[in-house]
């Protein structure tokens, strides 16, 4: 993924969970897009309470979909969790945390720390940035 496509997803609306989900539908034709895009809807800004990055939770979606189990099992998620932890070996490379206030520097649940996040650029070139190097990672590791 190139920059400039995860501007123009985000420019589009998608947000960063659902920036990285819908980059990879067209490898899930049996799934219904829209259903996942409504399910990964409420996943942006670390699930609107500054957690675990919205980026990474659309990683792990794609990643449950083409590896996850459909049994309650724990043998049936063993690639997932192969698979999330090489993702995740590979993501604290390049970032130190994991959650959108050690990402950004910003706590997005406070409104005036949301907006200075807005006005200082992280949504339109940090966090489409992020996302390029999300879905970059899930590119080698899938």
């Amino acid at each position: 993924m190139e920059f400039e496509e995860a501007q123009q997803l985000y420019s589009e609306g998608y947000d960063c969970a659902q920036s990285i989900v819908h980059v990879f539908m067209d490898r899930f034709e049996d799934i219904d897009e829209a259903d996942v895009m409504r399910c990964t809807s409420l996943m942006s800004m670390g699930l609107f309470e500054g957690s675990i990055c919205g980026a990474l939770l659309g990683a792990f979606v794609v990643i449950g979909l083409k590896y996850g189990g459909s049994t309650p099992k724990m043998s049936d998620k063993g690639m997932a969790i192969i698979k999330r932890e090489q993702f995740m070996m590979e993501f604290r490379k390049l970032y130190k945390g994991t959650t959108c206030p050690e990402l950004t520097g910003f706590d997005v649940r406070i409104d005036e720390e949301n907006l200075k996040a807005y006005e200082s650029g992280i949504y339109t070139e940090f966090c489409p940035r992020l996302c390029m190097n999300v879905v970059n990672i899930l590119e080698k590791i899938l």
